[in-house]
C-alpha cells in the first residue's frame, strides 16, 4: 500500500470513529472505550457527546449503526495493520449548530442541537457519513494506484468482520 493510500485508509478511519461515537454516545450514553477500548488505539474520548432524547425504536437503530461503524473500524485497522488512534473530536451542540446554520445560510433561533430531540439527531445523523462520503470521493482523486484495488480492499475487510459484529445477548 502506497502513502496516498494509506493516507485515505487513516481518512477513513477518522471518520469510522467519528460515527461510531455520535451513534453510540447519542443511543447509549456511552462510545468506544466502553465497548471495545483497544479500537481507539489510546486515542483520547470525544468531547461534548451526550445522549440523545431518542424513542426506543431509533435508540435500537442507532444502536445498530454504533455496532456497524464499529465493524468499520475494525476493517479498515487490519488492512492498515493497526490503525491509528482515535483523533481528539469535540461533538458539542455548538459544532452541530454552526455547521447547520451555514448549511441553511441563516442564523438559527434557537440554535441547533443534535441531542434536543429525534429529528434533529436523525438530521445529523444523515449529515455526517453524507460529509464522510463526499471527502471519500473527493480523496479517490489522490491515489496513484488501482481505485479498483483499493475499494476491493476494503469491501473484503468489511464482508470479513461482518459477521462477527452482533452483539453476544
Amino acid at each position: 500500500m502506497n502513502s496516498c493510500e494509506q493516507d485515505l485508509l487513516e481518512f477513513s478511519l477518522n471518520l469510522e470513529f467519528l460515527e461510531a461515537e455520535f451513534f453510540l454516545y447519542g443511543a447509549l450514553g456511552y462510545g468506544i472505550d466502553a465497548i471495545s477500548p483497544a479500537l481507539a488505539n489510546g486515542g483520547v474520548a470525544p468531547t461534548g457527546v451526550k445522549k440523545a432524547n431518542l424513542s426506543p425504536i431509533t435508540r435500537d437503530i442507532m444502536i445498530q449503526f454504533g455496532y456497524q461503524e464499529l465493524g468499520h473500524l475494525r476493517a479498515i485497522q487490519n488492512i492498515t495493520g493497526g490503525g491509528i488512534p482515535r483523533p481528539p473530536m469535540d461533538l458539542s451542540s455548538s459544532h452541530f449548530a454552526t455547521l447547520m446554520e451555514r448549511a441553511m445560510g441563516v442564523p438559527l433561533i434557537p440554535p441547533f442541537d443534535p441531542y434536543i430531540d429525534e429529528l434533529n439527531f436523525l438530521l445529523s445523523a444523515y449529515m455526517l457519513p453524507i460529509v464522510g462520503l463526499t471527502g471519500y470521493v473527493a480523496d479517490f482523486n489522490y491515489i496513484n494506484t488501482s481505485k479498483t484495488t483499493t475499494v476491493a480492499r476494503l469491501g473484503r475487510a468489511i464482508d470479513q468482520v461482518g459477521p462477527r459484529l452482533a452483539p453476544k445477548t
